[in-house]
């Protein structure tokens, strides 16, 4: 939704808020205009809504040129329980009738009188202004006329707003004298189609997906912002002054623990500047209007535009001062040769009361000063000052690219040669430091050594202001922290005065869920923390998501710890889409003697004296499509929340929680196999607070599966044990025996895209020693294939036609050759040996045929035939040929192996043969020479 300020619009259909498209400030930077998709038919409501209800506001609503009246959201002064979000449905017609705003389709006609009538048909304005309330009076009544629209003159629009039938709705109006206008929302409307191609011909610079994800950031320069100064030590009285694009502003007084020893806190907010001696005026980042006239010298734009500099003097403190001076910024108003990538300026916002008096102070000497320079963020990443990242996708510290090396000190690079002059030009300015990255503290005196930093990423360099406040605390002695160099380099390890800091380790690795500023939050089991895997950093920086394993039946608790403790914040648990209560943790200002820097959540709160602790359970999944509304999206995620809060009083609790059912249709579960349960009940003595959220700090997503799903998904790697090695030497092998004399067993390993095959023969008698193997404990993953062996007797197999037909009484040749194919595209059948004759002059008996396939895929198919020379011959007599040929030593097995073709064994023997063919990608087998 489009945001201005404190102040949001949009409007809703069905309940649901419409997407805004192509969301820009109008020309003078006091509204936004964005486009949205309208349904003939549909009836839509209008929102307001306004977070702080600093000022009393009414909105203006103009539906298609027509006034249609407005609301009033009363400020939190004039009527602390009054809500902050309003609606307006429709046009009101009496106190107690409202007539709904309706989407329907224009009327086109040719009447020239249309053609020259401006006509406002397609658009829906929201005008935002700070009135005075003087009392109540009667509603008014609104009636639209029939969208009218040219053929010639219509530009899209098909669109228009009527008014329903009449609904009661009672509303009370109120009578008020308008202050001044704040902004204005103007929204679009047209058919989806038409937008879609409006932005696909050219016209619009974005796609449908690129204009929904880049129209929030672009309203963002319209956001408050803050000046904090902190001073750990406070041994002398010190204000700080800070000039805004070259204009003085008065700023803070922090004052020493000898002059206030009660105040415990060491730092001090300027949330705007004084307008007079009684209300004060919020700063806003703003654009600037670029204007192409280089005559105006008041359009080429202040030197200091785009600086905010906050100098620190140590002040006397003096009387009280009735008369303070209002600040005027300068214009916005810059020209096009001049900005110099300075997009964005600084004007004020809303005027706010004040209590406090302002004071006379006279400086005494000037300490330190600060200075910031702010350009959009696009800006900065072009510059090269912030890394780029190219796909939010994208895990942390899986490239080189995401890591700056700050070394101080290296003999190899040409800047280690002007250290000594970096640091004289340091001592020259004295107690100046402007820097675009990280200002973490201003020394008074310098090291002649500065420590080394290696190896930090853009985040890290966020979270070293704890490290450096550690630092001071436990040496007492000034750190400086400046960029010196900047080199991509591949190092996962940094160190900080020779303390080891590991930081961007591998996607694929398990590591420790990176901190956000100077937050982090874990998951324990039996007090452990699980490994995360694939870490990700959502592109604004203010949330990180994760992937933990889950096993069915472990409790877990949720730890979050805060290694500063400058704000009072507490978490949300939201599990399985279930919002859940959390932890508080207090500053150091507001529980100094607290120590701990952490909380863990062991459950949630059943009830005012007790809790339920929080287990992993199995999903059941059932058949029936009733189950599928008990399936969420959020189903096997849980997701922390971190708020700047203000802490109230004890409440009651407000209703049980309940977390949804893990009933999952057996179509709908996606991977999620876990969900979490609620547990036993465990006893809880302290009391619940009632807080308020101020703002949103950082969110953590823990996404959990179990481990075999992870690893079947490649998020977690797999820890099976190396393929490469010797086939001989593992205990695991296929054996497909069909001889009792000789055993062939085949061993298959898979190596890359090949297949080794290795076929092994084991005589009679032999005693095969192996090694004890402890039983392995396996999980399934998958299916990869299914044999089925289907065995019937001979003469039911021969009478169902399955086997091969018997040969012939007479022994003729024709019959006895057994016709085999190759599988490469030979279509010319082998030749047959020389039968294999009996010792007692039988005839020729083809005793076996075996056909092995073996496929890349691990698909093996085993087809034993057997052909015997008469019908009514019978199993003992092969029996008995088998026992003489237990005798028969067989001598020359010649294994050759041949890529790319495919082949046949053949075991020949004195006045016979034994053929056994083999069908082995990529390897010939032939036996020969049996006597």
């Amino acid at each position: 939704m489009p945001r201005f300020d404190t102040f949001s619009c949009w409007i809703q259909v069905d309940g649901l808020p419409l997407p805004e498209y192509k969301v820009e400030f109008t020309p003078d930077g006091e509204g936004i205009t964005c486009w949205i998709p309208s349904t003939a038919g549909k009836a839509f409501q209008v929102y307001f809504s306004d977070s702080e209800r600093v000022l009393t506001t009414s909105t203006t609503i103009i539906v298609d040129g027509q006034h249609c009246g407005g609301q009033a959201i009363f400020s939190r002064y004039d009527s602390p329980y009054y809500p902050g979000v309003v609606v307006q449905s429709g046009a009101a017609v009496s106190e107690m009738t409202v007539r709904p705003f309706i989407f329907s389709q224009c009327m086109l006609v040719d009447d020239d009188y249309y053609l020259d009538r401006p006509s406002n048909v397609g658009q829906i304005s929201v005008a935002i202004d700070e009135v005075r309330i003087h009392g109540f009076t009667q509603s008014k009544s609104f009636a639209l006329s029939p969208p009218v629209v040219h053929e010639r003159a219509k530009k899209g629009i098909v669109h228009g707003v009527q008014l329903g039938p009449q609904l009661i709705e009672r509303r009370a109006t109120v009578r008020s004298t308008p202050v001044r206008r704040i902004t204005t929302f103007i929204f679009n409307y047209r058919l989806i189609g038409y937008l879609l191609d409006r932005f696909r011909n050219g016209q619009g610079k974005f796609s449908r997906r690129r204009l929904v994800s880049n129209c929030r950031p672009n309203a963002r320069c319209f956001k408050q912002f803050q000046i904090k100064y902190s001073d750990s030590l406070r041994t002398r009285t010190t204000a700080s002054t800070a000039i805004i694009d070259g204009v003085d502003c008065r700023g803070k007084i922090l004052y020493s623990r000898s002059a206030r020893p009660n105040q415990s806190s060491n730092f001090v907010i300027q949330k705007g500047v004084r307008a007079s001696s009684m209300s004060r005026r919020a700063l806003v980042f703003s654009k600037c209007q670029l204007v192409e006239d280089d005559k105006d010298t008041r359009t080429r734009g202040p030197p200091s535009t785009g600086e905010i500099k906050v100098f620190i003097d140590e002040v006397e403190v003096l009387q009280r001062s009735r008369k303070s001076k209002s600040v005027v910024l300068p214009s916005l108003q810059m020209s096009e040769k001049a900005k110099k990538g300075r997009v964005h300026g600084v004007k004020l916002g809303n005027t706010v009361a004040l209590l406090s008096v302002p004071r006379k102070i006279h400086s005494v000497r000037r300490l330190c000063t600060f200075v910031f320079y702010y350009r959009p963020l696009e800006i900065l990443m072009a510059d090269g000052i912030i890394l780029t990242t190219k796909s939010p996708k994208k895990s942390i510290g899986t490239s080189a690219k995401d890591f700056l090396d700050l070394t101080l000190e290296d003999k190899d690079d040409p800047a280690s040669k002007t250290q000594g002059k970096l640091q004289s030009s340091m001592v020259s300015t004295q107690y100046h430091i402007s820097c675009f990255l990280l200002l973490i503290s201003t020394p008074l005196r310098l090291r002649t050594r500065p420590p080394q930093l290696r190896g930090l990423n853009y985040l890290q360099i966020q979270s070293l202001t704890s490290l450096s406040n550690w630092f001071y605390a436990s040496r007492r002695v000034d750190v400086i922290i400046r960029p010196v160099t900047m080199r991509v380099t591949p190092s996962t390890h940094c160190s900080f005065n020779n303390q080891p800091l590991s930081f961007g380790l591998n996607a694929h690795q398990a590591t420790v869920m990176p901190a956000l500023a100077s937050f982090s939050c874990s998951i324990l089991v039996q007090g452990q923390p699980l490994p995360e895997y694939k870490v990700e950093l959502s592109p604004d920086g203010q949330c990180v998501s994760c992937w933990i394993p889950s096993e069915a039946g472990k409790e877990f608790h949720i730890r979050y710890v805060d290694s500063i403790r400058a704000l009072t914040t507490g978490t949300t648990t939201i599990i399985d889409g279930t919002k859940c209560s959390g932890k508080i943790i207090y500053s150091k200002a507001a529980k100094p003697r607290k120590k701990s820097h952490s909380a863990t959540q062991i459950g949630i709160r059943a009830s005012r004296g007790s809790r339920r602790a929080l287990v992993f359970s199995n999903c059941e999944l059932v058949e029936d499509d009733d189950g599928l509304h008990n399936t969420g999206h959020s189903i096997g995620q849980i997701q922390v929340v971190v708020d700047e809060i203000e802490v109230g009083h004890d409440c009651k609790m407000k209703k049980d929680i309940a977390l949804p059912s893990l009933r999952i249709n057996e179509r709908a579960k996606k991977g999620v196999v876990h969900g979490v349960a609620l547990g036993k009940e465990m006893p809880r003595h302290k009391a619940p607070r009632r807080t308020r959220n101020l703002r949103r700090l950082a969110s953590f997503v823990f996404n959990y599966r179990p481990l075999a799903v992870l690893i079947a998904e490649g998020i977690v790697p797999s820890q099976t044990t190396n393929l490469k090695k010797d086939v001989t030497s593992g205990p695991d092998f296929i054996d497909l025996t069909s001889e009792d004399d000789v055993k062939y067993t085949l061993d298959a390993a898979h190596t890359g895209s090949n297949v080794r095959v290795q076929r092994r023969k084991i005589r009679l008698g032999d005693e095969v020693k192996r090694a004890a193997k402890k039983p392995s404990r396996t999980t399934r993953l998958r299916k990869l294939a299914t044999f089925i062996f289907m065995y019937r007797p001979l003469g039911i197999l021969l009478a169902m036609g399955i086997a091969p037909s018997p040969v012939g009484s007479d022994g003729s040749s024709a019959e006895n050759a057994v016709d085999i194919t190759q599988q490469d595209g030979d279509d010319s059948p082998l030749e047959p040996r020389d039968h294999i004759q009996s010792e007692q002059g039988e005839d020729e008996k083809q005793v076996l045929v075996r056909n092995f396939m073996v496929s890349k895929d691990f698909k093996f198919e085993h087809d034993v035939h057997a052909k015997e020379e008469g019908i009514d011959a019978k199993v003992s007599k092969l029996e008995e040929r088998l026992i003489e040929l237990r005798a028969v030593k067989m001598e020359g097995v010649d294994i050759e192996s041949k890529e790319r073709q495919r082949g046949f064994g053949m075991a020949q023997s004195k006045g016979g043969s034994l053929r056994s063919p083999i069908d082995i990608p990529d390897y010939m087998v032939k036996v020969e020479g049996a006597p």
